[in-house]
């Protein structure tokens, strides 16, 4: 047999005897078998605190990155954004039709600034702004496009300029307004 096959089955089966011994004993407490754990490796590294928020309010957190990206030039420097193989009209059930849209962990939008996007992101923004979706804007001109968008979508909403050709080929999408959640995709 495998030595280290051996030492595993030696090991789970450790395991199972210890606890088997704690589980038949109703007079322990939990504290009593932590005292003496010993570290059998510590790889160093860093604190990953500073990077956990001290709030646990998301609203709180997206207007401090609303705020900070406000005061920066970062959507200057990506305009025009133009996405070749995405256009505006209606999402067919040919599209999208095998994505896992179980495993979506963040409300996703797309749009572009064109009148149908407009219309669309004006009658669906509470939707976007309950589920705190994150909007991608695909086709767009100008800085100034862009401001109009957010001002339409409001405080609740999220948006940024991306060129979207990968993602429309991962989706296997080929329009847009799209709207996806871990419920489904919006048509």
């Amino acid at each position: 047999m495998d030595k280290n096959i051996i030492t595993k089955t030696l090991g789970f089966n450790l395991l199972i005897a210890t606890f088997s011994v704690f589980a038949d004993s109703s007079q322990y407490t939990y504290s009593q078998y932590t005292k003496n754990l010993t570290v059998l490796e510590d790889r160093g590294g860093q604190s990953i605190s500073k990077y956990i928020p001290k709030s646990n309010n998301a609203m709180v957190q997206m207007n401090k990155v609303r705020l900070e990206r406000k005061n920066t030039s970062m959507h200057n420097a990506a305009f025009p954004v133009v996405s070749k193989s995405l256009s505006v009209g209606r999402v067919t059930l040919n599209e999208a039709n095998d994505l896992k849209y179980q495993m979506s962990s963040q409300p996703l939008f797309i749009i572009g600034y064109d009148p149908v996007s407009i219309n669309w992101l004006k009658a669906n923004k509470k939707l976007l702004s309950d589920n705190h979706a994150v909007g991608l804007v695909v086709n767009i001109e100008t800085a100034e496009q862009m401001n109009q968008l957010q001002l339409i979508a409001g405080n609740g909403v999220l948006m940024q300029p991306t060129a979207g050709d990968s993602l429309a080929e991962h989706l296997k999408i080929k329009h847009y307004p799209f709207y996806m959640d871990n419920k489904g995709v919006l048509r």
